[in-house]
């Protein structure tokens, strides 16, 4: 059984299950690309990846809707590339990344750009008054949770952070926060 945090609803994975996620996923590309205009602000990112077979959209658009519905793994995710096109099919055209793509794009993208576009979006948020509804007080309440992106014994990065695993090698890794309202909205 799985709980769907755009339609907050239950669900297991019968036709009705499946026809409601990919409702779900319909409607919230639409309130990205017209309320938010997220993937057009994706577009104009600035890609400094030497090799640029895939498109920076390719990429970053499958990472933000998979934070977004809280896949568990983007290497399990992104290992799987064949089953990952029928998922995104309504959201990208072409290539469907594989996780080194994912991981050298993700470690050169300017911080500076991504965090333009996300106070962008919040003041839309608030523009549009989204948060008045399901409020306690007028306060909004939000849930924070880790993730682990990526863990290597192979690849890595200056930015990685490291641990030793049960063997006593080396793991590279990254992590990151996300930040989800709670409660109806």
């Amino acid at each position: 059984m799985l709980y769907n945090y755009v339609t907050h609803k239950t669900h297991t994975h019968t036709k009705e299950g499946v026809l409601n996620e990919k409702l779900a996923l319909k409607k919230l590309l639409t309130y990205m690309t017209s309320v938010y205009k997220i993937p057009q602000k994706i577009k104009c990112l600035s890609d400094k990846r030497k090799r640029k077979s895939i498109p920076l959209f390719n990429i970053v658009m499958p990472v933000l809707l998979f934070l977004m519905l809280q896949y568990e793994s983007f290497h399990t995710v992104f290992s799987a590339p064949e089953s990952m096109s029928k998922r995104l099919r309504n959201c990208i055209n072409g290539k469907i990344p594989k996780i080194d793509a994912v991981r050298d794009l993700l470690s050169r993208i300017d911080p500076e750009e991504v965090r333009k576009i996300h106070e962008e979006t919040i003041d839309t948020l608030k523009k549009n008054r989204v948060f008045r509804e399901g409020t306690i007080g007028g306060y909004v309440v939000a849930g924070i949770d880790g993730v682990e992106l990526f863990s290597s014994t192979k690849k890595s990065c200056p930015d990685c952070l490291t641990r030793k695993n049960r063997t006593g090698e080396t793991e590279y890794f990254h992590r990151s926060v996300v930040c989800m309202t709670v409660g109806k909205g």
